[in-house]
Formats: C-alpha cells, sequence, structure tokens
C-alpha cells in the first residue's frame, strides 16, 4: 500500500469513527448537491465545522487521483470540486494528502470555466502547467479506419487497413487549453472563454504558428519550416491562391523536438488507445465525449469524461482536432485518395504530398454522435476557423 493510500485510509477511518447524525447529512446533502456556488460553499463550512474528515462521503481515491464519488449525478460538479478543494486546502489534516498532488486534476477541472484573466498568477501557472502535460504514446501498429461493424462509416472511412508506426512520441493530455494558448500567445480568440476549455476558433495556420513559438520559447528547435512572418490571424486577410502557396510551402522536420501537430494515423492511433471501441476509450458515448446529445451547446473544460487506454482526454467529442494531413480529392474516390487510406498497409505515414485542405479529427460539442467516431474523418481550407475546431500538440520522441 502506498503513502498516499495508507493516509487515505487513515481519513476514512477518522471519517467512520466519528460520523455524522442523519439530520447533519440531510442538510450537508442538500446544501452540496446544489447548483448554487453560495449553497455549495455553506454545506463545505459546515461540513469542515462538524467533521473535516467528513469530506470522505463524498470523495474516492483512484489511481492516485482524487474524483467524486458518482461524479455523474451532481447537479454542478465543476463548482462543488472548486468548493471542496477550496476547503481542503485550509484543512490541517488533510494537508498530507494535498500536497502530493492527488487533487490537481480536480483544482485543474474545477477552474475550467474561469476566464484566464480573472485567475491569480499562481492559478494562471498551475493551469499553464497541466494543460501542456503529455502522455507517452508507444510505437506500435494498429488497424486504422472504421470497424467491420460499422455500416453507417463514409467511404473516406474504408478500407480499414494496417498501419505501423515506428517510433514513440509524446501527446498532449488534453487539448490545447485556452490557458495555454493565452499564456504562449497573449489573447484568446475563443468564443466560449473559460480558462481549462479547449482553445477554438483557431485556423490551421494559427496551430503551426503556436507549435513553433511554444517550441521556442522551451528552448527547443521548431518543426515547422515555410511560416515566413506569418501571425496568428494573417490568413484572415489572405486570398485563396496565397492560402494555397503558404500551405504548400510549409515543410515539418519530423526528427525535430519541438511541438507539432500530430499525423491522421498517429491521431487515430493515440485515440483507441489499442482498444477495439467505437469511441475513444468506450462505445458508450457518454462516458467520453462531448456532443450534440450532452454538451448543452457548448464547450466543456477539457478532461471531465474519462480517459482513454492511453491516458488520453476528450479525443471523442468537445472540439474537432487540426492534424498535419492534406486532404487530398481525386476523381476515383472523390474523397480521401492519398497512401494513408488507399495502399493497403503503411508505415509512418503523412499524408498526401498536395492539396491544402487540412484534416480534422474527433468530433465537436455541436455533432451528432457519428462524428465523434473514433474512425471520422473531416477537413477544411487551412484559413478557417470555427467555434467547433482546436486542435491537440505532439512532439516526437
Amino acid at each position: 500500500m502506498s503513502p498516499i493510500e495508507e493516509y487515505w485510509n487513515t481519513l476514512q477511518n477518522e471519517y467512520h469513527n466519528q460520523p455524522l447524525s442523519d439530520e447533519d447529512i440531510v442538510k450537508l446533502d442538500e446544501l452540496i448537491l446544489n447548483e448554487d456556488i453560495e449553497n455549495i460553499r455553506n454545506g463545505v463550512m459546515l461540513m469542515s465545522t462538524l467533521a473535516p474528515a467528513a469530506f470522505c462521503r463524498y470523495l474516492t481515491l483512484y489511481n492516485d487521483s482524487m474524483v467524486l464519488n458518482d461524479s455523474h449525478a451532481w447537479p454542478a460538479r465543476l463548482l462543488v470540486e472548486r468548493a471542496l478543494v477550496e476547503a481542503i486546502k485550509a484543512e490541517q489534516m488533510w494537508q498530507p494528502l494535498y500536497t502530493t498532488g492527488v487533487f490537481e486534476s480536480m483544482e485543474f477541472r474545477a477552474l475550467g470555466n474561469v476566464d484566464f484573466e480573472n485567475l491569480t498568477d499562481h492559478e494562471k501557472d498551475f493551469c499553464v502547467r497541466l494543460g501542456k502535460e503529455m502522455v507517452h504514446i508507444p510505437a506500435g501498429n494498429f488497424m486504422m479506419g472504421a470497424l467491420e461493424d460499422d455500416e453507417d462509416a463514409y467511404d473516406d472511412e474504408k478500407p480499414r487497413h494496417k498501419v505501423t508506426l515506428t517510433r514513440d512520441f509524446l501527446m498532449g493530455k488534453y487539448a490545447v487549453t485556452q490557458a495555454l494558448w493565452q499564456s504562449v500567445m497573449g489573447s484568446n480568440p475563443s468564443h466560449r472563454k473559460g480558462a481549462n476549455r479547449p482553445v477554438e476558433c483557431v485556423s490551421w495556420f494559427d496551430c503551426v504558428a503556436f507549435c513553433n513559438k511554444l517550441s521556442e520559447q522551451e528552448g527547443l528547435t521548431p518543426a515547422y519550416d515555410g511560416l515566413g512572418d506569418y501571425q496568428v490571424g494573417d490568413d484572415q486577410n489572405m486570398g485563396e491562391d496565397e492560402i494555397e502557396s503558404l500551405s504548400a510551402g510549409i515543410t515539418c522536420n519530423w526528427n525535430a523536438k519541438g511541438y507539432r501537430l500530430p499525423t491522421e494515423a498517429e491521431w487515430e492511433y493515440s485515440a483507441r488507445g489499442g482498444e477495439y471501441h467505437k469511441y475513444s476509450g468506450s462505445d458508450n458515448v457518454d462516458e467520453v465525449a462531448w456532443c450534440d446529445d450532452n454538451s448543452g451547446g457548448q464547450t466543456h473544460p477539457v478532461g471531465q469524461k474519462k480517459p482513454n487506454n492511453f491516458g488520453l482526454y476528450d479525443m471523442s467529442g468537445n472540439v474537432w482536432e487540426w492534424c498535419w494531413d492534406r486532404m487530398e480529392y481525386d476523381e476515383e474516390y472523390e474523397i480521401g485518395g492519398d497512401s494513408v487510406y488507399r495502399h493497403g498497409p503503411v508505415t509512418d505515414p503523412y499524408g498526401s504530398a498536395v492539396g491544402s485542405r487540412r484534416v480534422y479529427r474527433g468530433g465537436d460539442w455541436y455533432g451528432r454522435p457519428m462524428f465523434v467516431l473514433s474512425s471520422f474523418r473531416n477537413d477544411d481550407d487551412p484559413a478557417h476557423r470555427y467555434g467547433i475546431i482546436g486542435f491537440r500538440i505532439e512532439c516526437s520522441l
């Protein structure tokens, strides 16, 4: 048993040795299972007064991270998490557990809807640090494309074929958040503000510029050449020929250690996580994805849904994610006539060498569940920006 588990058991024993009365429990639940932050904070304050160990009533230790019991049932999960973390930081008996970092994910989520500008400097640094977490993805092979039993799959998701990726890489644990974007670029283009919501309304060119700038800030060799003096938003004033020329001139150094966009094959390999699921991490869309069935018509702070087998969050839903690949159109297949899908087994594919449109994957908060399938593909002009498209960063190893 780890020291974290041992101390958690100590707190649980303390709680069970001094149980709350039925009357107190009813009152606490009435306040905390609420949608009003003042009621929630009053409930947390009452719990601190009655017995600080009683926080155990609402918490579970899972994989060295603290989570709410039955988190799907809470009317205002993020507000409760924020109030609990605020109180726990002030309770002496909880300090040994808090300092281990088991509450970091909860605190990260709890700050998700707060505008970056309204965070303290400490909170900004905290959100940027966690928003930049990367997950090690091992080299391997997988079957790319629609599952055999997916009768509704589009032609550009077929044929299902073997892809081999020969090198390990690092993939962003979350889609790039508004906090991380603003810390690098100094502004926030997103329509739906929140520090740990995914950044959106960014073009493919903007994302490439972000990757290079973040690489330079960290002393890494930038992955991309050919951007020239491009600044975020410059593509809004470009004509079609200028956009095609800029897109064609951008090259990627796959050996550079700087940040970059994933290839389409790397994205799907990471989304599948070595599992046979329709969505990234599950066959149940509500477990892993924000889409039009459950989003309430908006993006959500990252990391609230179940991660996939690699530990990646929101690969299905919330926002689409730009990839490196061009999408080639041809007469025979209309769409997707590129080397990733049309030439049998492939190794380390980088997509088509022609075409200006760029691929994005994963689905979004606005789309139907069929659009958040791990195999579903989409593409657009690299200068377009919408409130449904963001991106995720990657590093070569």
